[in-house]
């Protein structure tokens, strides 16, 4: 991840302040992002506008966001609770169920459906 950082954001113009802005806008912590400038002995000035751009958008999403389901939660609850979002709920449940605890080894090599409830090691 810092290789592709360091020589995207090494890159003059705009493709580089395009990476910095675009990896601010993630839900991922922007350390990073600081480390690779300060490996690639960048300008903070360089750097720090793109990354206050990207951090404003995405932070007056998430406020946005959070506003809206503060003064929604009647209907986000009512909606939450029918036949779908039950029936998904059991099914995902199901899925995380068989990938855990299918024995996939001898399922795949010997053909033979086992299931094993020893997940921890």
């Amino acid at each position: 991840m810092f290789n592709f950082l360091v020589k995207k954001m090494k890159e003059k113009g705009w493709k580089g302040q395009l990476i910095i802005v675009s990896y601010s806008l993630l839900p991922l912590p922007t350390t990073p992002l600081f480390l690779a400038s300060g490996m690639a002995r960048m300008n903070a000035m360089y750097v720090i506008p793109a990354f206050f751009i990207g951090k404003f958008i995405s932070d007056t999403i998430a406020v946005h966001g959070g506003k809206y389901a503060s003064e929604n939660i009647q209907s986000i609850i009512h909606g939450a609770l029918s036949w779908k979002s039950i029936t998904s709920l059991v099914l995902g449940l199901l899925l995380l169920s068989a990938l855990l605890f299918i024995d996939w080894r001898s399922l795949i090599q010997k053909k033979k459906f086992q299931l094993n409830f020893k997940i921890w090691k």
